[in-house]
C-alpha cells in the first residue's frame, strides 16, 4: 500500500492511502491543510409572536382561527405543539415553519399535509382538497421534467 501527497494549488491537502497505484474505495485522507467553513443556519423562531408571523404568511390557518392564539406567552414550540394537537396544522407543517419556510404549502386547489416519500422522479406529499377537504396522495414532479416549466402533478386517493 503506498501513500501519496494530495494537494491543490499548492496547498497540501493530506496523504491518501492507495493500492497498487489506484485510490481505493477506503481511501482516507489522513490530514486536512484547511478547515471546512460552515454556513450558519437560520435560527428558528423563538416566540409565539414571530411563528405566528409565519404562519400567517404561509395561509395555513385562517384568521379566525388564530385569535385564541394571540397574545401566548409560552416559546414557538409549546404554541406549535398546541395548535397539532388542536388539529390546525400537522406535525410535518409544523416541523417546516420552525425551519422558517413558509412558502410551498399549496398547489393548485391541495394543501399539503405531509411528506410521505421520494422517488427518482418525483415527491410524494398527502394532501387535501381546500374545497372538498378530499385527502388524496400527490406525487409532484420537479419542473425541469415539464416542457412549461411548471409543476406537474398526480392525484390518486388515499
Amino acid at each position: 500500500m503506498n501513500r501519496e501527497s494530495l494537494s491543490y494549488g499548492g496547498t497540501s491537502l493530506g496523504h491518501v492511502a492507495s493500492c497498487r497505484g489506484r485510490f481505493s474505495a477506503a481511501a482516507i485522507v489522513l490530514r486536512i491543510g484547511r478547515s471546512p467553513t460552515i454556513e450558519p443556519s437560520t435560527p428558528q423562531p423563538t416566540t409565539a409572536n414571530e411563528f405566528l408571523d409565519l404562519l400567517r404568511r404561509s395561509q395555513l390557518v385562517k384568521e379566525d382561527q388564530l385569535t385564541k392564539f394571540l397574545g401566548w406567552t409560552e416559546d414557538a414550540d409549546t404554541l406549535t405543539a398546541k395548535m397539532v394537537q388542536a388539529g390546525l396544522l400537522t406535525e410535518w407543517q409544523s416541523q417546516k415553519l420552525l425551519e422558517r419556510k413558509f412558502k410551498g404549502f399549496f398547489l393548485n386547489y391541495y394543501k399539503l399535509l405531509d411528506h410521505l416519500g421520494r422517488t427518482s422522479a418525483s415527491r410524494a406529499y398527502l394532501a387535501q382538497h381546500t374545497v372538498t377537504k378530499r385527502k388524496v396522495r400527490m406525487d409532484v414532479f420537479p419542473p425541469r421534467l415539464d416542457n412549461r416549466g411548471q409543476y406537474r402533478f398526480t392525484v390518486t386517493d388515499y
